[in-house]
């Protein structure tokens, strides 16, 4: 089978799924922006310029017709390979930039899904009081599912990783979307309880005596509820003096507007806080390289994970799979994984509430060689496995099946249900 994936920074989180069609033996194309998308060996690429778009700028009527240009180069592009002999089986694309306008016309006969990443919606922007988005930033928000939209009116079917991010779909077009999570590699994700670092005169573990907390993501930003566990810090450390704080992230944004501070977010919170925090136990170390990442998780005695309503972070899986006890906001996308008892897979808490979110890391260091911590971490490990990378082989496999895309599965084992969601 021939297979075309596109992403405009090809190829983006659409890595897995090139290796599942490269595995079946599929001849994969890839195509995406020049000086955007990296080349993936053994897969030829098909790039298209944005040179002279208005990138960033112009607010949400620029954006809808940057979306319609990038579209039409991207278009023409296809349509010269198309011309020189190209005809996938199969287009695997993610609409979030525009470039899957144009595909039925170009491809008739070709099947396609739609890697459908995020529905964006207005009302989400408003969720957290502190970081009012401007009035424009909400008609932005619409204006960005234009090439979604379009995507589900034309695909034969459409792949989103989480029920979370599937329920965002109007209802219209859910009973085509399946949730199909590209997988976790179990075999790298595991416990290390080896694993230890020195932090001053202090030497940390998993089983330390001397706790470590930890907080990791992208970019240190509101969106992913940087400030709610900044400001948790003091009651933290009023009850737990002996702790040493750990936080990954840059201090740039990747999804929330810039903070008026010079040193970003995290200038802003040091400031605010001031000597209610004793900053010499709370370690920035940037953003990690993969192995330091899974380290600190591996290491960590109670991991803190939140988000305002938007797509789930890795970190969030991954900190499970290790074994890292996890305390969590109680916002959809987390929900979805920790919406369990506390006390037994994770404690969720009202990220608003920084005493709250105190009392909950608390409790989980109170409690690291007891029976219910113990079992947290188990259960934890328990429900990532179902996201194991071989269950996503399975399911990619059984949905090229439901499309005539591929021989009926055969596999010693049952294949499981597509995840369908009554919403």
């Amino acid at each position: 089978m021939k297979v075309l994936v596109i992403h405009r920074a090809f190829p983006g989180q659409l890595s897995r799924w090139i290796a599942f069609f490269r595995d079946r033996g599929d001849d994969c194309i890839g195509m995406g922006a020049r000086g955007v998308a990296q080349a993936v060996s053994g897969v030829p690429l098909i790039d298209y310029s944005e040179d002279g778009l208005p990138l960033g700028t112009g607010g949400p009527v620029a954006a809808a017709v940057i979306h319609l240009q990038r579209a039409g180069r991207a278009a023409q592009a296809l349509e010269e390979a198309r011309v020189q002999g190209l005809e996938p089986d199969l287009v695997f694309f993610h609409p979030g930039w525009g470039e899957g306008l144009f595909l039925r016309e170009i491809f008739p006969h070709a099947k396609l899904i739609a890697y459908l990443e995020w529905y964006f919606d207005p009302a989400l922007s408003r969720f957290d009081p502190e970081v009012p988005m401007p009035r424009h930033v909400e008609w932005e928000a619409r204006a960005r599912n234009t090439g979604l939209l379009h995507a589900l009116d034309v695909m034969d079917a459409g792949v989103t990783p989480t029920r979370w991010q599937r329920s965002q779909i109007p209802e219209k077009w859910k009973d085509q979307v399946h949730v199909i999570h590209e997988g976790l590699d179990l075999a790298e994700l595991k416990p290390n309880p080896a694993l230890c670092l020195h932090l001053g005169e202090d030497l940390v573990s998993r089983h330390s005596s001397v706790p470590l907390v930890t907080f990791a993501a992208r970019s240190l930003e509101p969106m992913r509820g940087f400030h709610w566990f900044m400001r948790a810090l003091p009651k933290l450390f009023e009850q737990r003096p002996d702790a040493r704080v750990m936080i990954a992230g840059s201090d740039g944004v990747t999804y929330s507007p810039p903070s008026a501070h010079p040193e970003g977010y995290r200038g802003q919170l040091i400031e605010e806080l001031g000597a209610a925090v004793p900053w010499s136990r709370v370690h920035f170390v940037g953003f990690l390289d993969r192995r330091s990442h899974i380290g600190l998780l591996q290491m960590s005695s109670c991991h803190v994970y939140f988000s305002a309503p938007f797509v789930t972070s890795w970190s969030l899986l991954e900190a499970m799979a290790v074994g890292s006890p996890l305390v969590g906001s109680a916002t959809g996308p987390v929900q979805e994984f920790l919406d369990l008892p506390e006390g037994e897979a994770g404690a969720l808490v009202n990220p608003f509430s920084a005493e709250e979110t105190a009392q909950a890391v608390c409790r989980v260091l109170q409690g690291q060689q007891t029976a219910p911590i113990l079992q947290m971490v188990e259960r934890a490990r328990h429900k990532v496995r179902e996201l194991d990378k071989n269950v996503f082989f399975r399911q990619a496999e059984e949905l090229l099946w439901k499309l005539d895309l591929s021989s009926p599965p055969v596999c010693s084992v049952p294949f499981p249900t597509i995840a369908r969601v009554s919403d």
